[in-house]
């Protein structure tokens, strides 16, 4: 659960700020089993949406990886790296927070 407070902070920051990518472990974007995401990730996805400056959410906690599109935001869950025997990370190059590409990177033990 985000606490109130840091939802609070969230909203206060995101009202500050031009554009934003948010960075967080557990998933906002809950699939069928929900137990890799926040108990209050509705509330959290309403506070990014409804700023209208978060187009990306990069999490983790949902070892396989994912990328999905819910509403004006795009959730991108990172692959874990603890399983296997390839480590899979992302590399992001670009510009910056409007111009940039994912690259994933699959490397053997």
């Amino acid at each position: 659960v985000l606490p109130d407070a840091q939802c609070a902070f969230l909203k206060n920051e995101l009202r500050r700020c031009e554009r934003a990518w948010v960075l967080v472990h557990q998933q906002l974007d809950p699939q069928e089993d929900d137990s890799h995401a926040l108990k209050n990730a509705a509330r959290v996805r309403r506070i990014l949406e409804e700023s209208g400056k978060v187009r990306h959410v990069f999490q983790g906690h949902y070892h396989p990886g994912m990328t999905q599109r819910v509403g004006t935001v795009t959730y991108h869950t990172l692959p874990a790296l603890c399983e296997g025997e390839m480590v899979r990370y992302w590399r992001i190059e670009g510009a910056g927070i409007g111009d940039f590409q994912i690259r994933e990177v699959v490397d053997t033990l």
